[in-house]
C-alpha cells in the first residue's frame, strides 16, 4: 500500500463533522457530569452549605396566652 493511501485510511474518520460532534457531545457530557456532581455533593453534605440551619420563625398567635380566664373567669363568659 502506498504511504499516502495508508495515511488517508487512518485519518478518514477524523473529519470536520466528527470533531463538531465530539465537541458538542463532549461539552454536554462534561456539563452533565458537573451538574450531577454538584447535586450529589448537595445531597451527601447538606450542612456544608451556608444558611442550612435556619430556624422557622415562631408562630405568634393574635390571642394572648395568659391565665386571664383562670384568674378572672368573668372575662371568658361575656
Amino acid at each position: 500500500m502506498k504511504r499516502q493511501r495508508l495515511y488517508y485510511l487512518m485519518m478518514k474518520p477524523f473529519t470536520k463533522k466528527f470533531f463538531e460532534r465530539l465537541y458538542k457531545y463532549g461539552f454536554l457530557l462534561l456539563l452533565l457530569l458537573v451538574v450531577s456532581g454538584m447535586i450529589y455533593l448537595t445531597i451527601k453534605y447538606p450542612r456544608e452549605y451556608q444558611d442550612y440551619d435556619i430556624n422557622t420563625p415562631p408562630y405568634y398567635s393574635p390571642y394572648p396566652l395568659t391565665d386571664s380566664c383562670i384568674t378572672n373567669p368573668e372575662w371568658c363568659y361575656k
